[in-house]
């Protein structure tokens, strides 16, 4: 995990910085992401393999989806071990030569990891509030979302949801509750209350919370 974020093999051709619209960006980022799974899957270093790339439809967002090919569910230390990589992840995505496309374009860098036998560990979600240092600190002023970006991190969430609990539960799970509108209440419930910041350093007390607000919003909108 020392270099869980060494992706300059990739990224060699968007070093220089210019604002660029929205279809731009977004063509861009799915031309990069081809280019990437091309070369996939590939070690970045003795624990760490890089699968894939995707994008997201109609928005500034690429993940990367990496194994931890040493490791199991059972026996990581889950909230520790995402504890301790997370400012490095985040200073790299502030500071790596290879990222400035991305800082100058308000791109959404999200990183996610799955043990050896492919179940879900954890993510890390990077949006422009958090890389650009002057907005990174855990103070951050929460701002007014619109509805689109509301749509977009409702999306990246029904999709991390699907990572973790495997397609066959997440199917079961749909069948009884409209999980598109349970993802809709859930995104708007936790942005008014957290920072990006406070999301991806989530205290046991915030994750409680976090487990109210999903439990309340299932509730809602379940079907009849």
């Amino acid at each position: 995990m020392k270099k869980i974020l060494v992706l300059l093999l990739t990224l060699p051709i968007i070093t220089y910085a210019q604002q660029f619209s929205d279809g731009e960006v977004q063509s861009f980022l799915r031309s990069m992401s081809q280019q990437i799974n091309e070369i996939c899957p590939r070690l970045i270093d003795s624990e760490t393999k890089l699968i894939s790339t995707s994008t997201v439809d109609y928005s500034r967002v690429i993940q990367y989806n990496h194994i931890l090919v040493n490791s199991e569910l059972l026996n990581i230390d889950v909230e520790s071990l995402k504890t301790k990589f997370y400012p490095i992840v985040l200073n790299d995505v502030q500071t790596n030569p290879g990222y400035k496309f991305f800082r100058e374009n308000d791109v959404t860098m999200i990183f996610s990891y799955k043990d050896k036998n492919g179940k879900f560990v954890f993510k890390y979600i990077i949006t422009s509030d958090l890389y650009s240092s002057s907005k990174s600190d855990k103070k951050a002023i929460k701002t007014n979302i619109d509805k689109k970006t509301i749509e977009n991190l409702a999306e990246l969430h029904l999709s991390g949801l699907k990572d973790e609990m495997g397609l066959i539960s997440y199917t079961s799970l749909g069948d009884l509750y409209n999980l598109e509108d349970y993802s809709i209440c859930f995104t708007k419930k936790i942005t008014s209350i957290f920072n990006e910041y406070e999301m991806n350093n989530l205290t046991k007390s915030d994750n409680e919370l976090l487990l109210y607000i999903s439990q309340s919003c299932l509730m809602i909108n379940k079907k009849k």
